[in-house]
């Protein structure tokens, strides 16, 4: 199966074969769900300037990046995404636009997309009309960066769920049960696996956590978090 999570997807299912998902629950789902929006949010810009007469590139190259990106599995596309996106998580998350001229095709290579197909991307978000004003506005850019903060989360919650993440009941010197003052064993949160160790995964959950809607909700099945919800910190067995 596609994780340790219960899902009705096989390991090898594209994220085509996939396709929508309407109520996506793992964290792969939840990838395949996204890259489908976000392909289909892509492809209705990509239109919309055509329409306009902003022709990036002939329809066919377009098409063939489109599908190279859906042959892939969501396992594969989130790994690649975590390994060649987790240095720039700063800068998206700060929506800085340099990211787009220069970081959008690190991020997304060996996801599926080639340098010409990034370039592609590269364009559209560059593209000015007659006035020097950007063909993609402010509104549709948002929409871009709600998509990547969003691919951003998925990786944060492939990485914890990775790192198998369990809770440990805490003993003395003497191997007895500690308990705290309301005589309830001890226990304290731990990570039993290596993954992406350079990753400092509790700062990127606060910096993507906070200001999110429903933020507990989508969170605190996925990290550990004390009484008032705040994380907290992890410690290696």
């Amino acid at each position: 199966m596609m994780t340790s999570q219960n899902s009705m997807y096989g390991s090898n299912d594209t994220i085509a074969n996939i396709g929508a998902i309407e109520n996506p629950k793992t964290t792969l789902e939840r990838c395949a769900a996204n890259v489908n929006d976000f392909i289909d949010y892509i492809e209705e810009l990509y239109d919309d300037c055509s329409e306009r007469g902003f022709h990036i590139v002939p329809r066919t190259l377009f098409d063939i990046g489109i599908n190279v990106i859906m042959s892939y599995t969501p396992l594969d596309f989130l790994e690649a995404m975590i390994e060649n996106s987790n240095e720039y998580w700063d800068e998206i998350y700060r929506k800085d636009e340099k990211f787009f001229d220069e970081n959008i095709d690190r991020v997304f290579t060996g996801t599926g997309i080639d340098s010409s197909n990034v370039g592609v991307f590269k364009s559209l978000m560059k593209a000015e009309d007659e006035n020097g004003n950007l063909v993609i506005d402010k509104e549709k850019r948002d929409v871009i960066w709600k998509y990547m903060h969003s691919f951003v989360r998925l990786c944060i919650n492939h990485i914890h769920e990775r790192r198998g993440p369990k809770v440990q009941i805490t003993v003395n010197e003497r191997g007895q049960i500690m308990t705290n003052s309301e005589g309830k064993e001890m226990k304290v949160p731990i990570y039993i696996a290596k993954y992406m160790e350079d990753i400092d995964l509790m700062k990127y959950f606060s910096l993507y956590g906070k200001g999110v809607k429903n933020c507990k909700r989508v969170f605190s099945d996925k990290f550990f978090v004390d009484s008032q919800g705040e994380p907290v910190e992890l410690v290696r067995k």
